[in-house]
């Protein structure tokens, strides 16, 4: 009987022990979600946090390392292209080589294309978005340009949990 009191009480210490615990687990628990949490069903047209070039920068080495093709795969030949409130009528492949010979050629008089690039200057991401328009053309020429992008993305810069988001998805 006395064994089996001792027994009891240890039990009861035991639970006890173990509730006071997950109480105090539960006081010093903070949910958070991550910065880029609200691109998923944001409003990009508005979204000030994708300009910044720090941001862009690591969203892109992200999207190198998982891969631009298994991303947008064959939707940049896509007429239109529709992606949450952007409706984009050219095809996507086009617009993207069309804007990278606006940058690289100032002359050119196409004014959607000047004024985009005027924007990403006031901005001060002309320069990573431009980065990012010749790497998504350059992964859409082959799948081996792809895999040789993913290879180069730069480490430090990549977010594990968007990569890992990603790949979930």
């Amino acid at each position: 009987m006395k064994n089996r009191i001792y027994i009891l009480a240890i039990g009861l210490l035991v639970i006890i022990g173990c509730s006071q615990n997950d109480q105090e687990a539960k006081e010093h628990f903070i949910e958070s979600q991550p910065s880029f949490f609200h691109l998923r069903n944001g409003d990009w047209l508005n979204d000030e946090w994708i300009r910044k070039p720090q941001n862009l920068e690591v969203v892109h080495q992200t999207f190198k390392k998982f891969g631009y093709i298994e991303l947008i795969g064959n939707r940049l030949n896509n007429n239109p292209f529709i992606l949450q409130d952007l409706f984009i009528k050219k095809k996507p492949y086009n617009l993207v080589d069309s804007l990278i010979i606006a940058f690289e050629n100032n002359n050119l008089d196409v004014k959607y294309y000047r004024e985009f690039w005027v924007r990403r200057g006031e901005e001060n991401n002309d320069t990573v978005v431009y980065n990012i328009l010749k790497d998504i053309k350059y992964s859409y020429k082959s799948e081996l340009s792809s895999a040789e992008l993913s290879l180069n993305a730069m480490e430090d810069l990549v977010n594990d949990t968007l990569y890992q988001l990603l790949r979930i998805e």
